[in-house]
């Protein structure tokens, strides 16, 4: 199988199409192109099949894609970190940190990027000190917001409240006009601060701000909403249930769909503790864009019996969007 080499004719244009796709939260016509890639013995299918796989939610598929990638392709770096990183999700620690070794052995890797990696797999488990000394590694500026978005998660672990506080500050003015540069991070960097202005100052108006610019970021963060919960501070009692909402809304910008340029409807769910559903919407609609807000409405919803340690009211977690032609708003629920 040939590495994955972006000069050749025809594969270019079919990893580009493959990352607008994942982009746009098209996991499956991502998932085609890889497959295509793949059958044209292109290496960098397995990176977008495995990227389709994690963005559908589907960590195992991705997993097993990038297990037979690197059997066929044992010496490309790319797809033994995205083995890790995966690993750390499944908090399968020591498979990650063996998968980054590999990386690291591999030619032409980049190797900031696989200490990187390693560092917040060293933070999932706890061990932030090593995580910071292995950040010393991380060298090329390339990573270095990442790198230093992670240094700010490794300091609030650490309670070093000030000194995160500072460094998250000096970093979030540093990439506020480089929006899409790094969302996640950025993201990630606003919820450590949320954490540090809660835990450490106390200032529950700065950490909801923080948690805010978090969402905008990331709607997925759950990190930062677990800290909108313990701002809010609304202790759950017998009635409240773990409720399941879909709700429909419409974007605010234009995006492709069918061919066209218009503003789609779209679909998104979350898991909330409430006492009923229209509570469970309201909850919903704060972790909400703003400019889309006003446009929500509740789809669906089905009721469960919340779990021991779901002690707080709010929001749990968040999927992505599923969007759909602005001729069908209204239907969903039907």
């Amino acid at each position: 199988m040939r590495k994955r080499q972006p000069t050749e004719q025809g594969v270019t244009e079919l990893m580009d199409k493959a990352y607008e796709c994942l982009d746009s939260y098209d996991a499956k016509g991502a998932l085609e192109i890889g497959k295509k890639l793949k059958s044209m013995q292109y290496s960098g299918g397995f990176e977008i099949m495995a990227l389709a796989y994690a963005d559908d939610d589907q960590k195992d598929k991705a997993i097993e894609c990038l297990e037979e990638g690197v059997k066929t392709c044992p010496d490309l770096w790319i797809l033994w970190q995205m083995l890790g990183n995966y690993r750390s999700d499944q908090d399968e620690f020591d498979k990650a940190m063996a998968c980054y070794d590999k990386a690291a052995a591999c030619p032409n890797g980049d190797t900031s990027s696989v200490n990187l990696n390693r560092a917040v797999c060293l933070c999932r488990q706890g061990l932030n000190e090593k995580a910071l000394n292995t950040l010393q590694s991380v060298t090329s500026e390339k990573w270095g917001i990442k790198r230093e978005s992670v240094r700010v998660g490794c300091l609030v672990e650490l309670r070093r409240f000030d000194e995160a506080i500072r460094r998250g500050e000096e970093l979030t003015k540093e990439i506020g006009a480089s929006e899409g540069l790094a969302d996640k991070y950025l993201s990630r960097t606003f919820s450590w601060l949320a954490r540090a202005f809660l835990e450490g100052k106390k200032d529950k108006e700065k950490a909801r701000a923080a948690v805010e610019s978090a969402l905008e970021r990331d709607k997925g963060n759950e990190s930062a909403l677990a800290t909108l919960r313990e701002v809010n501070n609304l202790p759950a009692d017998d009635k409240d249930k773990l409720i399941w909402i879909m709700v429909e809304g419409q974007w605010p910008a234009p995006l492709r769909i069918g061919g066209e340029e218009e503003c789609p409807g779209f679909l998104t769910d979350y898991w909330v503790v409430a006492s009923t559903p229209r509570e469970a919407f309201e909850f919903a609609r704060e972790v909400e864009r703003r400019d889309v807000r006003a446009s929500l409405k509740i789809s669906k919803h089905k009721v469960r019996q919340r779990e021991s340690w779901q002690k707080l009211r709010g929001v749990y977690s968040r999927t992505g969007y599923v969007f759909f032609p602005e001729k069908e708003l209204g239907k969903t629920g039907k």
